[in-house]
């Protein structure tokens, strides 16, 4: 799903990593926040396969679809426009409110989980509250 984000985002113009994530972030609303984690990889690998031009600017890299790209895109157009579709409909289904939160939760989690060292008992409570979380929407 992600490659074809990607593709689609570098085919509009060409992009550095982050204006990748910022323009994903863009399209789905706010609701799909890509990490460079995952951005950085992808990238590296549709650059491998030839779908990508790479040319350094300090210590940015500009990336630009190539026509193996474009025809990749092309001959997955039915795919590439529904994982469109999907991220496009999180944008336009999530209220201010929700997003809001939904960024704030992500925001607890990045400072106070990944950015500390918690002990079992603090985690399994994590492990609780968002299973609890995740369970309550899905029951809506």
């Amino acid at each position: 799903m992600l490659r074809y984000l990607v593709l689609q985002r570098i085919a509009e113009q060409p992009r550095h990593g982050y204006e990748i994530i910022k323009a994903i972030e863009e399209a789905s609303g706010g609701s799909y926040i890509p990490s460079p984690g995952m951005i950085y990889p992808m990238l590296s690998m549709l650059e491998d396969l030839g779908y990508l031009d790479v040319v350094r600017q300090g210590n940015r890299k500009l990336h630009s679809i190539t026509s193996e790209g474009r025809v990749f895109l092309h001959e997955n157009r039915a795919f590439a426009e529904a994982v469109e579709a999907r991220i496009t409909s999180r944008r336009v289904s999530c209220s201010g409110v929700v997003q809001t939160r939904m960024q704030a939760l992500k925001e607890a989690l990045a400072t106070r989980v990944l950015g500390q060292n918690l002990s079992g008992e603090q985690l399994e409570k994590v492990d609780a509250i968002l299973r609890k979380a995740a369970a309550d929407i899905q029951s809506l």
